[in-house]
């Protein structure tokens, strides 16, 4: 006790005055204490009546030179009950600092956890008890914690290698208690799932374009010009960077434009091999065993086809002449091809040149190249021609047929069959002139306002044309007839030409067989009257 005193020596002493007045009530759940206040009381008893006895031996009984020591007796005790009680205040100061401590080291512990904090001091306790229910609760969530730590040590560094792997910055940084460990545990569980998963799209990326990139230097028979490229045809680790990625996917892409350049390459060499070899007469076996020796699209295959084309130049200039006149027998059929007139012919002098150089020769080719792409770039709209042509003829011959005097005799099942095709013409060509004008439209858009021909007009003229000489035709042959009857009195009225599409416009009666949908012809012109005049034979119209 006397060194807690001594420890309690700074604190102010408690004056009496300040005492609480308490009984012994205070003490009835307390045996110890009933214990230790009637053996005090009797010690004190005892100690006072000897301590009498010895200052009556001394000072005598009536007190007067005993009064002194009586007052310093009193002080003295007052002063030993005072520090005991100081000491016991201390000890509840010191225990009350302790659990206050406590109480703040448990809300961290239960924030960082987020835990819910318990209710410290509701059961009553004394507080010893209470500083060692806190202290159980401090042990057991600090056990929790480290725990928690020693997994989000494990995450931090899994976190930080993904970070490596990927070429990342590391963004997230745990610091004790500013961030509870529980919510970094989510965040960096989340952060890992997310890089994880960004770690697998890019190795599989890596493994899909590594197997593209193998595929066409093997093909290609690239040889690797940097340092990177090296590092990814070999066995060698490479980290998937967004970097590394970024050179990755230009590498394939590389690849892919050197690629398509040689395949494109190879194939513009192959044609003109090809062109060359049907010009000079290159034997079959030969150009078999060539193409079976240089197949693929390597650039060592790039540079035999360069061989075998210079190869073949050479015979080429050699007999340039027979080389010329091919061309310019192709070129005639690509001029048909293209619907071409005769200006336009003309207009290609060299085709008249009897100069034979490869000058000449090129400018044979060139003009061929032209043509192919035009007749590329057309062949819808040319088709289409052709196919009205060719069913226009038809219908032709389909009203001949139905006008003749003798269309009954031997027919047989012709006439149900010509009936048939007429219906059929009649729904067909008015659609295929539909799509014919359409994509006129579209090649006037597409050229500048050029219209496009065939055979020197452009396909509404001719169409229009076609129309009104079907129209003149008819009412010729209207009047014809008319005129026979007048001339041959008696003669029984005779049926009208039928129109595949629609009947004729004079007043007459109208078999049943020549009903038909009408399309509309435009009225002829005076010009066009004269020329069917002159050949009042003719029975269709052809391109010009």
């Amino acid at each position: 006790m006397s060194a807690q005193v001594g420890d309690k020596s700074e604190k102010p002493e408690i004056d009496s005055s300040v005492l609480k007045d308490l009984d012994e009530a205070i003490i009835e759940d307390m045996p110890w204490a009933q214990n230790m206040l009637q053996k005090y009381q009797e010690d004190l008893r005892l100690n006072f009546l000897n301590w009498c006895a010895v200052a009556k031996e001394v000072g005598g009984a009536d007190g007067k030179h005993t009064k002194d020591w009586g007052k310093h007796y009193g002080e003295t005790l007052n002063v030993l009950l005072r520090d005991m009680l100081n000491d016991i205040l201390g000890v509840q100061d010191k225990t009350t600092d302790t659990i206050q401590i406590l109480l703040q080291k448990l809300q961290r512990l239960c924030e960082a956890l987020k835990e819910p904090m318990p209710n410290i001091g509701a059961d009553g306790l004394c507080l010893y008890e209470e500083q060692k229910r806190l202290q159980n609760y401090i042990a057991k969530w600090e056990s929790v914690l480290n725990l928690k730590i020693q997994e989000l040590k494990k995450f931090e560094k899994k976190y930080l290698t993904l970070c490596k792997s990927l070429g990342e910055e590391p963004r997230l940084k745990w610091e004790y208690p500013r961030m509870p460990i529980a919510d970094a545990l989510h965040t960096y569980e989340c952060s890992i799932q997310q890089l994880e998963t960004t770690l697998f799209e890019r190795h599989e990326r890596f493994c899909h374009l590594k197997a593209v990139i193998a595929e066409h230097v093997e093909q290609l028979h690239y040889k690797p010009t940097c340092e990177f490229e090296k590092k990814v045809l070999s066995d060698a680790i490479v980290e998937f960077t967004q970097n590394n990625m970024a050179q990755l996917e230009c590498f394939a892409a590389e690849l892919e434009k050197i690629k398509q350049s040689i395949e494109d390459d190879i194939a513009h060499l192959r044609s003109r091999i090809e062109d060359l070899w049907n010009m000079i007469e290159t034997d079959l076996k030969y150009r078999d065993d060539f193409r079976t020796l240089h197949a693929g699209s390597s650039l060592d295959v790039v540079e035999k086809l360069r061989e075998e084309l210079r190869r073949c130049e050479v015979l080429k200039k050699e007999n340039i002449q027979d080389f010329v006149e091919k061309l310019r027998s192709r070129l005639e059929e690509l001029w048909r091809k293209c619907h071409c007139a005769e200006s336009v012919k003309s207009s290609f002098t060299c085709f008249y040149s009897d100069c034979y150089t490869e000058d000449l020769l090129d400018l044979h080719e060139i003009e061929i190249d032209k043509w192919e792409k035009y007749y590329k770039d057309n062949k819808q709209l040319i088709q289409l021609v052709e196919k009205h042509k060719e069913l226009w003829q038809a219908v032709r011959v389909l009203e001949e047929n139905a006008s003749a005097t003798n269309r009954y005799k031997n027919r047989g099942g012709n006439l149900l069959q010509e009936e048939k095709e007429r219906n059929k013409l009649s729904k067909l060509i008015p659609k295929l002139e539909a799509d014919i004008f359409a994509l006129c439209e579209e090649y006037k858009n597409n050229n500048s306002g050029a219209s496009f021909t065939t055979f020197g007009q452009t396909p509404e003229a001719t169409i229009q044309y076609m129309h009104e000489k079907r129209d003149i035709d008819r009412r010729m042959k209207l009047s014809a007839r008319k005129m026979q009857r007048e001339l041959t009195p008696g003669l029984s009225s005779t049926k009208l030409p039928v129109s595949c599409f629609g009947a004729s416009t004079s007043k007459m009666v109208v078999t049943p067989t020549a009903k038909r949908k009408l399309l509309a012809s435009p009225n002829p012109t005076k010009k066009l009257k004269n020329e069917v005049q002159k050949n009042p034979k003719a029975n269709g119209a052809t391109f010009q």
